[in-house]
């Protein structure tokens, strides 16, 4: 409805494709409907599947998640070759790292 404004809007990662998505805990905090955009042009609407706020993060569940979603993929970070495995991470390779300032006091 158009009386109802926006709480907030953040990006997220699909983490799984069957609908779990991470997003920060600010942009749902006391939302009674959550709407995620997702590329294309598609779009879901989701329950809080979990949330904490000392971490500022939460997983949404969309309700009806597109059959071509795909998760982000998450790999093994290696910074060493070891006897079994080689490095994964080098000089010279992108990497994205999601990371959180805990707060002053914060005990995980």
């Amino acid at each position: 409805p158009r009386g109802i404004l926006d709480h907030e809007s953040a990006g997220g990662v699909v983490l799984d494709p069957t609908g779990l998505v991470l997003v920060p805990f600010h942009a749902v905090d006391g939302a009674t409907k959550v709407y995620v955009h997702l590329p294309g042009g598609k779009g879901s609407y989701a329950d809080i599947h979990a949330a904490d706020a000392r971490s500022d993060l939460a997983v949404l569940k969309l309700l009806t998640p597109p059959a071509d979603l795909r998760a982000v993929k998450v790999a093994d970070a290696r910074l060493h070759t070891t006897p079994t495995a080689a490095a994964t991470v080098f000089p010279g390779k992108l990497v994205a790292v999601l990371a959180f300032q805990p707060a002053a006091g914060f005990a995980p």
